[in-house]
């Protein structure tokens, strides 16, 4: 999608022409590097002659949003500070009847991009613009400008050209001698095509890099828009054009872009690579909870090079540093500080389109092809409802009203908008009306048979603590399903209750979390929860005493001594939600009837009193102890929430 006007630069600078085998001039006037300052004249002679053929685009909002995209993705590149005020988004009226434009954007370097207003006609599915495609076109063609691609593409290819134009002065050893007018023109036609190629290569992935750094799905979207683009037949090369051929006026060319494929395969070995240096971050936060300094400096360094918006980032690195002076200068800083740091899921911002997002777009595409399928318009109504976004909750209330208005007794419709009416209500915490509506259409929904209204019933009485009616309702659920994630989840809360009632009386022995026991060898641990994600040291009151098992993704640490487990930690697992690891357990397992998020209020109904209460001086955490037979249970409660963030099961001897 760059457009080449390298003959505008060479009448401009009076560079070497080699053009149909005729060699001009000396080596002296090949192509010299150009400064800012030429490379902004250039741009505005092209973007003279362009505006001089083509007609401008009339469409405001198309307008509003290339220029909107535009500027927050050149923006968010760090690069060139010199095109800060020389960007500009310029959307051409297409020309329907050469297909091979219309559906295009081109950059003309010094800041300036054309884009086709059919292109934005192309992009639009099922009435809405897809933003992540569009800027991942546009951080694309930005990409151009800020890695001087044309002027590059001109240096590049005069020193091609010299080359080949004095081939017949350097001794060849072969039959033929040198080289036929003819073959000097495909020779420069390859080489001029394979070079653009390779710039095509960079404009797609650091195009999309730049689009995520603006905020939108950048990887997500250029794949996208890749594959409609196959879908369409858009511009579909093959490898075979690679190589100069003729074309229908008798002149030798070659394909200048990539194939689909392999742009599709260059652009997801990058996002991979993306990934693993975004999941640095993870790991930037445990060397920092490990007091590893020097690796969380490292981690964070990575990341702020890929992400220099990333005030996580930069937040942790100061912090990764700090912590580093700090731990050297007991002797001279007395007290200890509260140092923080801040998490986020870069990782899952670089994935980008989340499942969820998959299933509203292929529901919608579902009813683009049938507007009539009622149960694919609950299904959408739910699936915006999870969004939790207000535009959303609007769109899928109206949906579930029309199909209400013509099916008021349906179980499903008003078990949906059940939900709908919760989720409204909690968007609006004074809201009581809509909290008792959710339960009066759960109650209705309940009342005529639909299993998920009675489960959903359940949910609502025990949040509002009517917990003896709910558990009968859960009971019934039961009778009704036990093999569905929900029902595993209502056993899981029954078999809960059944502990506190036994753990009222005599709080239980624990000396193990998810059969690992304290005392088990590393091998033992390996046997049972699989190789851990990573390893590291393992350190107490600044002494090392062993080894740190991680397992993130199942939310345990698991910490040796000589050799044996001496604690067990259970955290949040790294996926966030509470879904079964592949042997059917939860990340987050319950310990003595305490499960993380848990209140304190709930804590204490289970287990009684602590023996000892101590505040985290590093988090302000509040640390509950409990005596268990010869080890000791620690729950860390959250400042904020009040409630259990994370669970230690640990000997005596460490406590």
């Amino acid at each position: 999608m760059k457009r080449s006007f390298w003959l505008v630069l060479f009448l401009s600078v009076g560079v070497l022409i080699v053009a149909n085998g005729q060699r001009q001039g000396p080596e002296e006037k090949a192509f010299t590097a150009i400064d800012p300052v030429a490379e902004l004249r250039l741009a505005r002679v092209e973007k003279a002659r362009i505006l001089a053929e083509r007609e401008l685009s009339s469409n405001a909002q198309y307008i509003e949003i290339i220029d909107r995209i535009g500027h927050r993705i050149a923006q968010a590149t760090n690069e060139r500070a010199d095109l800060a005020d020389d960007w500009e988004f310029i959307l051409l009226k297409s020309d329907l009847s050469d297909q091979a434009k219309c559906y295009n954007a081109f950059s003309i370097g010094g800041g300036t991009i054309f884009v086709e207003d059919s292109l934005l006609d192309f992009l639009t599915i099922n009435g809405k613009l897809d933003e992540d495609m569009l800027a991942s076109i546009l951080g694309h063609e930005i990409t151009h400008a800020v890695h001087r691609h044309v002027l590059l593409g001109t240096d590049t290819l005069e020193s091609f050209a010299w080359i080949v134009a004095h081939l017949e002065t350097i001794e060849i050893h072969s039959s033929k001698g040198s080289l036929t007018d003819e073959e000097t023109v495909k020779l420069n036609v390859l080489g001029s095509a394979r070079f653009q190629r390779s710039q095509e290569f960079e404009a797609d992935t650091l195009g999309a890099l730049f689009a995520l750094r603006a905020g939108y799905n950048g990887f997500t979207g250029a794949l996208r828009w890749m594959n409609l683009a196959i879908e369409k037949k858009m511009s579909d090369y093959t490898m075979n054009e690679y190589l100069p051929f003729k074309n229908r006026k008798g002149e030798y060319v070659a394909v200048d872009h990539p194939t689909w494929q392999e742009r599709i395969a260059k652009l997801q070995e990058y996002k991979d690579y993306i990934l693993n240096v975004a999941n640095e971050f993870n790991w930037g936060i445990y060397a920092l909870q490990s007091y590893n300094f020097s690796r969380a400096a490292d981690c964070f360094t990575e990341i702020t090079k890929l992400f220099p918006d990333c005030f996580e980032g930069w937040n942790n690195l100061a912090l990764a540093y700090h912590g580093e002076y700090l731990a050297t200068s007991l002797g001279i800083d007395k007290f200890q500080p509260s140092l923080l740091d801040y998490f986020i899921p870069l990782a899952q911002q670089v994935r980008g389109e989340s499942p969820l997002a998959k299933a509203i777009r292929y529901y919608r595409r579902a009813l683009a092809i049938n507007p009539s399928a009622a149960r694919t318009k609950a299904n959408l109504a739910v699936a915006l409802i999870e969004t939790r976004e207000p535009d959303d909750l609007t769109v899928a209330e109206q949906l579930l009203k029309d199909l209400l208005a013509s099916d008021p007794a349906n179980r499903d419709y008003l078990n949906d908008y059940g939900i709908l009416t919760y989720w409204l209500a909690a968007a609006s915490p004074d809201d009581t009306p809509r909290n008792r509506e959710a339960e009066l259409n759960f109650r209705k929904a309940a009342d005529l048979g639909s299993q998920p209204a009675i489960y959903n019933l359940a949910m609502l009485q025990l949040e509002n603590k009517a917990e003896d009616e709910a558990l009968q309702g859960l009971e019934k659920y039961l009778a009704m399903d036990h093999v569905s994630p929900w029902a595993k989840r209502a056993l899981a809360m029954q078999q809960e209750r059944n502990r506190r009632i036994a753990f009222r009386d005599k709080p239980p022995l624990v000396s193990d979390i998810l059969n690992i026991r304290l005392g088990a060898t590393p091998e033992q641990v390996v046997q049972v929860l699989g190789q851990p994600e990573r390893k590291g040291k393992c350190i107490i009151e600044g002494e090392e005493v062993g080894e740190t098992y991680y397992f993130p993704a199942i939310g345990l640490e698991i910490e040796f001594a000589g050799g044996k487990v001496f604690a067990i930690e259970v955290l949040e697992a790294s996926s966030g939600k509470p879904a079964l690891d592949d042997l059917g357990r939860p990340p987050a397992p319950i310990v003595a009837g305490v499960a993380l998020g848990m209140s304190v209020e709930e804590l204490v109904k289970v287990l009684g009193d602590p023996v000892q209460q101590q505040v985290d001086s590093r988090t302000l955490e509040k640390l509950y102890y409990y005596a268990s037979g010869d080890a000791v249970l620690v729950f860390r409660i959250r400042r904020s929430t009040s409630a259990v963030n994370g669970i230690l099961l640990t000997s005596r001897k460490f406590s």
